[in-house]
Formats: C-alpha cells, sequence, structure tokens
C-alpha cells in the first residue's frame, strides 16, 4: 500500500513540475524573449541580455534554462545546443539536423514527429523522453540515459547506442536497422523517477 502510495505522489510531483515549466512561458513577454533566444540559436549568436531579464532566470546559472519552452517545429542545422535544459520543453516536430546537445538536460522533452538525424546526445540525461516517430538515424547516443523513454516507432537507423541506459524504454515497432547496441541496458527498471531523486 505504502508504495503505491509513494508512487501516487511521484506521479503528481512530476506533473506539478512540468507545469510550473510550463507556466512560465505562458505570458507574452517571456514568449517575446524566447524567440529573440531562438534566433539566436539558428544564427549561432550569443544569448540576448532580454533572456536574462525574466523573473525565473539567473545569469549565473552555467546551464541555458529552457525549461517548459514551447519550441514546436524548431528548425535548426547543424549547430551547438551545448549545456540548455530542455526538460519538459515541447520540441514537437522541430527539425534539428546534425546538431550537438553535449552536456544538455533532455527530461520529458517531447521530440514526437522531430527530426534529429545525425544528433549527438552523447552522455545525456532523457529519462522519460518523448521520441515516438521521431527519426535519429544516424545519431549518437552513447551512453546516454534514455530510462523510460517512449521510442515507438522512432526510426534509429545506423544510430550508435552503445551504453546506453534503455531500462524500461518503449520500443514499440521502433526501427533498428544497422543500430549499434553493443553494451546497452535493458530491461525493467522499477521506478525511473528515483534517478530525479523523486
Amino acid at each position: 500500500m505504502m508504495l503505491i502510495i509513494n508512487q501516487v505522489e511521484d506521479k503528481h510531483m512530476t506533473l506539478d513540475m512540468k507545469q510550473t515549466y510550463l507556466a512560465r512561458w505562458e505570458h507574452q513577454a517571456s514568449q517575446q524573449v524566447l524567440d529573440e533566444v531562438i534566433k539566436a540559436l539558428q544564427e549561432g549568436k550569443a544569448i540576448p541580455n532580454s533572456f536574462y531579464s525574466l523573473p525565473f532566470i539567473h545569469k549565473s546559472d552555467p546551464k541555458l534554462n529552457l525549461k517548459g519552452a514551447i519550441l514546436a517545429n524548431l528548425n535548426i542545422s547543424k549547430r551547438n545546443l551545448n549545456n540548455i535544459l530542455f526538460s519538459y520543453a515541447n520540441l514537437r516536430e522541430a527539425v534539428l539536423i546534425d546538431c550537438d546537445f553535449d552536456g544538455s538536460e533532455l527530461i520529458q522533452t517531447n521530440f514526437t514527429q522531430a527530426n534529429l538525424t545525425g544528433c549527438d546526445f552523447h552522455a545525456c540525461l532523457m529519462l522519460g523522453v518523448n521520441l515516438s516517430h521521431a527519426n535519429l538515424s544516424n545519431a549518437i547516443l552513447t551512453n546516454a540515459n534514455l530510462i523510460g523513454a517512449n521510442l515507438a516507432y522512432t526510426n534509429l537507423t545506423g544510430a550508435d547506442l552503445r551504453g546506453a541506459n534503455l531500462h524500461d524504454v518503449d520500443l514499440t515497432r521502433t526501427i533498428l536497422t544497422d543500430a549499434d547496441l553493443s553494451h546497452t541496458k535493458l530491461g525493467r527498471f522499477r521506478d525511473w523517477r528515483q534517478e530525479l531523486g523523486m
């Protein structure tokens, strides 16, 4: 009984956290600043100072905080997207070909139907990430932590998944042609939220 209660509490905690991050970007001023940030990322320029004027952003933060941001249909290719907090963000149908996500956090990020061909997610934290129907052909996912991820109908043709943690991952009709699954961790995991310290 206690285990069931704890799991319900964990679920609510995760939902509350997600809603908190999403609410940050609902205001028009925040959306305008986010548009400026997107333009800077697309052009490979420095993040505008307006971003650090947002009340929930601290300039001392070591990583760019885009948690919960609405970035659906974002189109960026061959850019460094290093050290960015994309957790809980909506990147549905985004086109991010050959981008480098080194050091970025992608907890429960929505990449449904995104084109992530050739992207580098080496050692990224990707707990519960939604990659259903996404294209990750030739992507690098070595040592990535994908516990609880949704990889249903995902195209992983030629992807490098060596050493990736795939515990409790949905692999329904996942395309794994020529993918390297050497030393990957497969099977069930009691509760991937434990990885978040919840």
